[in-house]
């Protein structure tokens, strides 16, 4: 009888450790996908967990040696009791480090701060914990949202006489902020409790466009006028850059 019940004593602790392996590996698997290396999975813990429970293992096995049934309710309920404080352990582990990683997500908006590398970044960090935190989609719609309408109102600037447009990589930055919006506004649209991002997106890209277009009819009436090969030259240039821009803002509000 003793034997019987030391095997499923033994079982029923290889079981705990194929449980905690999974839950150790799901956790790695969470820890190594983010983009930040502070979100690390404290394996010296769990390690340590599972060495106290093959600890309460032996002397259970050593209590069981010699001794009748009655007289080992004690020492099973002992080992219970480990397996028990180390499941709640590792459940509260899991817990603290999915807490932390939320938190870093929040922290990681103030990516939007500053230029374009760090707003592609952002949008990385968003597109990389999209399905994983369904909780926080709202708050990045409103704030991509918000985004989308930033690059757009800078989609076209003057200086010293000559058209400022967006850069290459802003336009990636501004596509991958569309293709987020799309998935991510009807889910969320309910739980906004100010403003239409989806009008509001969809207003910014006309404007933008209609920039665009003003723009181009003031370059084909100086590019007639020009006095000169350079200066005709110059507006040509000028005018095919616009237009360049405007047909690539175009494809992208056609995704959205």
């Amino acid at each position: 009888m003793k034997r019987y019940f030391t095997k499923f004593v033994f079982v029923g602790f290889l079981f705990f450790v194929s449980v905690t392996n999974v839950l150790a590996n799901q956790s790695t698997s969470l820890s190594n996908s983010s983009s930040y290396p502070a979100i690390t999975i404290a394996e010296t813990s769990t390690a340590s967990t599972l060495t106290d429970i093959s600890k309460s293992l032996e002397n259970l096995n050593e209590k069981i040696k010699g001794q009748g049934q009655l007289a080992l309710v004690p020492a099973v309920s002992s080992f219970l009791g480990a397996v028990l404080g180390a499941i709640i352990t590792l459940r509260t582990s899991s817990a603290d480090r999915r807490a932390d990683e939320r938190s870093l997500l929040l922290d990681s908006l103030k990516w939007f701060e500053g230029g374009i590398q760090k707003r592609g970044i952002g949008i990385s960090v968003i597109d990389g914990h999209w399905k994983k935190f369904p909780d926080l989609k709202a708050t990045w719609v409103a704030v991509l949202a918000s985004q989308a309408i930033y690059i757009l109102s800078k989609s076209y600037k003057e200086e010293h006489g000559k058209p400022i447009l967006l850069p290459e990589h802003e336009f990636l930055n501004l596509d991958r902020i569309v293709e987020l919006l799309k998935r991510g506004i009807p889910k969320v649209k309910d739980k906004l409790l100010t403003g239409n991002p989806n009008q509001e997106v969809h207003d910014a890209f006309k404007k933008a466009i209609e920039r665009h277009k003003i723009e181009e009819e003031k370059l084909s009436k100086a590019i007639e006028s020009s006095k000169t090969e350079e200066e005709k030259s110059s507006n040509k240039k000028f005018f095919g850059d616009i237009e360049k821009s405007r047909k690539r803002l175009g494809k992208i509000e056609a995704k959205f």
